[in-house]
């Protein structure tokens, strides 16, 4: 996971492979520690730890994929907004995203916003994560 450059980089792992025995697990550590380790702010402040999206229009086309993801049945674990904090308000920042609860005929793979789970017929579950870049995903 690359959260830490906003998924800029050609490296970033976007998914990981989960047995259903581990899966709850893993699912609920993740959603714990990533909004405690990856903090949207302003680059002065030391306690940031993940920058803002590039412009307007690409915090409006990640903004746009939580109604997407909800309406195709998956479920928000966590983050999936624009931060509190009214420092960050007039700037392009959102929260690292986790869904659960995924399909494969789901519409998830549009561009990397978040972390997803996807439970297969094999016992086996894919976690993506992903964050808010202009990057496309792959199967």
């Amino acid at each position: 996971m690359n959260l830490t450059w906003a998924g800029q980089s050609c490296g970033s792992t976007s998914r990981v492979f989960l047995h259903a025995s581990i899966h709850d697990r893993v699912l609920a550590a993740v959603a714990k520690l990533i909004p405690e380790r990856h903090k949207p702010g302003l680059p002065t402040d030391p306690a940031t730890t993940m920058g803002s999206l590039i412009s307007q229009a690409q915090l409006d086309k990640v903004e746009g994929f939580r109604p997407l993801r909800l309406a195709e049945g998956a479920r928000l674990v966590c983050g999936g907004r624009r931060p509190k904090d009214p420092a960050l308000a007039r700037g392009f920042f959102f929260e690292p995203t986790v869904f659960a609860d995924m399909r494969p005929d789901m519409r998830w793979r549009v561009r990397k916003s978040s972390a997803r789970s996807c439970r297969s017929s094999a016992g086996m579950t894919r976690i993506a994560f992903s964050t808010t870049s202009t990057g496309s995903t792959t199967a």
